[in-house]
């Protein structure tokens, strides 16, 4: 009785979670028109479209935990929880393809110099990009749920690898937010 307590209180705890997230990621979100291409109107815009994809996500996530909440079956929900990080992790494959089929458009539309293109590209893999962490954030929240750390600060290592993979001269704008 104590385990399937337990479980059930970090599943409301990361509802609650994802319901605050959601609302953030909502609200972070701004109405303002991209007039030129001033670097903070980007900024803004890439923001935007980061915001979104995180909300998205919580909102997907608050959803599936909802059915979940539920059940009173332990071995049920857990059971489901399984199949919801299956299907999270196949999403996450499905966006690193797509990422780097984007990637490679973008090379080429650059090379052509057809920068509308690249602009709309580059907002497309923000948004892809943005997912997949919010995709990656949701495991390492379902992990905790389901009593597994280990995943927790992989994703974390992987980005800052990535980061220092970079050449010098590249300056990285980071959109990164802690949830609340």
């Amino acid at each position: 009785m104590s385990n399937n307590s337990t479980l059930n209180s970090r599943l409301r705890e990361l509802f609650n979670k994802a319901y605050r997230a959601e609302k953030l990621h909502h609200t972070r979100k701004s109405s303002a028109i991209v007039d030129g291409f001033e670097h903070s109107k980007l900024q803004e815009l890439a923001q935007n479209v980061n915001a979104n994809a995180w909300s998205i996500t919580n909102a997907e996530l608050k959803n599936s935990l909802n059915k979940l909440l539920r059940d009173n079956n332990s071995i049920n929900v857990i059971n489901e929880l399984n199949t919801l990080k299956e299907k999270i992790n196949a999403e996450i494959a499905e966006k690193a393809k797509e990422q780097e089929r984007l990637k490679n458009m973008l090379i080429k539309m650059t090379e052509y110099t057809e920068f509308y293109n690249t602009l709309k590209l580059s907002l497309d893999l923000v948004k892809i990009k943005s997912t997949t962490q919010a995709l990656q954030a949701t495991i390492g929240e379902l992990n905790y749920v389901m009593g597994s750390n280990a995943n927790r600060s992989s994703n974390k290592l992987e980005t800052e690898t990535q980061m220092n993979e970079l050449p010098s001269n590249v300056h990285v704008l980071n959109f990164h937010r802690k949830v609340v």
